[in-house]
Formats: structure tokens, C-alpha cells, sequence
């Protein structure tokens, strides 16, 4: 049996089910966005009412970008043996994390990305199973 994976994504975590001969598997992966230090980035400046964090937009834009890159990363890394992919998930994250697999010239093992709402574990592994006992 061929290993089948489905990924539900979003900027904060990714959930990865792996289907494959006799095992089914559940890992999450969390971004870094969601649990960086807030004063990364950040200078401090003293003004007559107080101290006042200045945060200039370019930089934080950078940093989302830097942990996104590391985050889409780990992903296609962990499933980089997969032989069949679907991609799920409510925002733009899975279409970043579809171009992040095909820059890696895996783009041929996707097979569908859709959209779908927030989900539990439970509700996306179901889906999951779902989608491949259909093939």
C-alpha cells in the first residue's frame, strides 16, 4: 500500500494524518508565529508619557515570512516519503504550503487542495480516511 498523507493547515498548526500498510499515524506541527517572543523586532523609545514600543511593519513582515518558510519547511520535510498528498485548510496557508512542496519538485504527489474549516484532529483524520478509501 502506498503511503497516503493529508495535511489540514493553517498560519498556526498543521495537523498530518499518514495512511499507510497496516498503520495510521497523527502529528502536529506547531508554527513558531504563534509562540515567538512579541518583543523580537520590537525597539523601545521614551517619550513624556511613557516608554512605547515601536514596531515598524517591514520587520514583522519579515519575521512572519522567516517563520513561515521554517514552518512550510518542517512540514514538507516530515512528509517528504509520502506517495499521495491532499492539503486542507481554511486560509491561504494551504496554497503557501502547496507552493513550498512543488519548490521542492514534489508538486506531482498532490493530489487535491481544498478548503475546510476549522476541524479537530479526530474530524480530520475521518476526513482523511475518507478521501483515500474513495481512490
Amino acid at each position: 500500500m502506498k503511503k497516503q498523507v493529508g495535511v489540514w493547515v493553517d498560519h498556526r498548526k498543521a495537523v498530518i494524518v499518514t495512511i499507510g500498510q497496516n498503520e495510521e499515524a497523527v502529528h502536529v506541527v506547531h508554527s513558531a508565529i504563534e509562540t515567538r517572543d512579541s518583543s523580537a523586532g520590537e525597539s523601545r523609545s521614551r517619550s513624556q508619557h511613557g516608554q512605547q514600543d515601536i514596531v515598524g511593519d517591514n520587520s514583522l513582515q519579515n519575521q512572519s515570512s522567516v517563520y513561515l518558510k521554517k514552518y512550510y519547511n518542517d512540514i514538507v520535510s516530515y512528509i517528504s516519503n509520502a506517495d499521495y498528498i491532499i492539503l486542507m485548510g481554511p486560509g491561504e496557508a494551504k496554497i503557501e504550503l502547496r507552493n513550498s512542496i512543488e519548490g521542492r519538485s514534489m508538486g506531482h504527489k498532490i493530489l487535491e487542495v481544498r478548503p475546510a474549516d476549522k476541524m479537530t484532529d479526530r474530524e480530520i483524520t475521518l476526513e482523511v480516511r475518507a478521501y483515500f478509501a474513495k481512490l
